[in-house]
């Protein structure tokens, strides 16, 4: 048992060295090149956000937003009034004449 966790041990080390070592090998020379055009142009560095950036970007536009969708929820409810509710029987109708539909070779609905 001692020896297989010896060599248990001894493969994670053996395997995380070779990681490291792959990670810390350079590319070939298109790709170092490459990388040096493309440094710092895709995510903004979290280090030299400044408070000044937090405080420009508020809460205002989605304040704004959701008054707006309120608002057109408030009227949406306003303009369809009470609902009307539909029998089984009828839903069953409904669903006949679709399968009819569907029968003949015509769109649904």
């Amino acid at each position: 048992m001692r020896l297989v966790l010896i060599f248990a041990a001894a493969m994670g080390v053996s395997a995380c060295q070779s990681a490291s070592s792959i990670a810390s090998a350079t590319g070939p020379e298109w790709f170092e090149t490459r990388r040096e055009a493309l440094a710092g142009s895709d995510y903004p560095d979290l280090e030299r956000v400044s408070k000044q950036n937090f405080e420009a970007n508020s809460l205002a536009p989605w304040e704004s937003m959701q008054r707006d969708l309120a608002r057109a929820q408030r009227a949406m409810i306003a303009e369809t009034g009470p609902v009307d509710f539909v029998s089984a029987e009828e839903m069953r109708a409904w669903a006949r004449e679709q399968q009819r539909l569907v029968a003949q070779g015509e769109e649904p609905y």
